[in-house]
């Protein structure tokens, strides 16, 4: 395929991907994603032919997460839309790759072998992520190896910042993944001495005083920090939304809705949740 054929589909792709994540707040007004707290509260899913089709969720975390970093180690690779071939080794566009890279190593590999059983998942959840993560890391694989990111950005402090906040996040996002498994392992222990099912409990630590989803805003930070580290000396904003932006708007699109969701089931759940904790933005929302 000739660099001017696949420009066309590249951005046939990007304008599609984002015209659809842009949509999911409207979906999630009818209902919600039908896995964890909300398998049972999304009644489309639970109706006749439906209502059995429930997958391991730390199974299908795997399968639905794996494919994004295969396609961007792929795609950046082969790099379509370049003439010369990928970007050196030595570049900030690999640096981000790398960035890419390791936080799919934890999220498609570490955390679903660390984590404790978590509540089912109807099967079309890991069928939608997976077809979205196909998109997501073929757009990514082919922007950072199609030249758009200034060879020079790493000579600007600018970069490293961005990329510092991308580490940050990456770690906030991290350790309140594992306040919650902790909690996870100890309500699981506690149902299990008493014969009970397992049940939800109320996580507590680090940002989790401020907000009901620091994991959330922490890969929030993350992305955000890729994004911007992205346009460093090539200029901001971008001449068209770039894959990186397109990324984060379709993570927020995704996330934000099932934050204020889960926000207000914990707060129908529990009577002693805290009442000055937001759902997502400290003090906000």
């Amino acid at each position: 395929m000739q660099p001017e054929q696949a420009r066309e589909y590249y951005h046939a792709v990007r304008r599609y991907f984002t015209i659809l994540s842009s949509l999911v707040p409207v979906v999630y007004t009818q209902f919600d994603a039908p896995f964890g707290k909300f398998v049972d509260r999304a009644s489309i899913w639970n109706k006749g032919f439906y209502k059995n089709w429930v997958v391991n969720t730390n199974a299908a975390f795997f399968c639905m997460e794996i494919p994004a970093p295969i396609c961007v180690l792929t795609l950046y690779t082969w790099a379509p839309l370049s003439s010369t071939g990928p970007p050196p080794l030595r570049s900030p566009s690999t640096i981000l790759c790398i960035l890419f890279l390791a936080h799919y190593l934890h999220r498609a590999i570490i955390q679903p072998l660390t984590s404790p059983k978590r509540s089912p998942s109807h099967i079309i959840v890991p069928v939608i992520a997976t077809v979205y993560q196909l998109a997501n890391g073929s757009l990514l694989g082919t922007f950072l190896s199609s030249g758009e990111v200034d060879p020079a950005a790493w000579t600007h402090p600018a970069f490293w910042a961005w990329v510092a906040l991308f580490v940050a996040g990456m770690v906030g996002n991290i350790y309140h993944d594992n306040l919650l498994m902790s909690l996870r392992r100890r309500t699981h222990a506690a149902a299990a001495q008493k014969g009970e099912k397992p049940h939800y409990g109320i996580p507590y630590g680090g940002l989790f005083s401020l907000v009901s989803y620091p994991n959330y805003l922490c890969e929030w930070l993350e992305w955000t920090g890729f994004a911007m580290a992205s346009t460093v000396g090539s200029g901001f904003p971008p001449a068209y939304l770039t894959p990186p932006w397109v990324f984060l708007l379709s993570e927020v699109c995704v996330m934000l809705p099932r934050a204020v969701s889960g926000h207000g089931w914990y707060r129908q759940k529990f009577e002693d949740y805290p009442k000055d904790r937001r759902a997502v933005i400290p003090f906000l929302l």
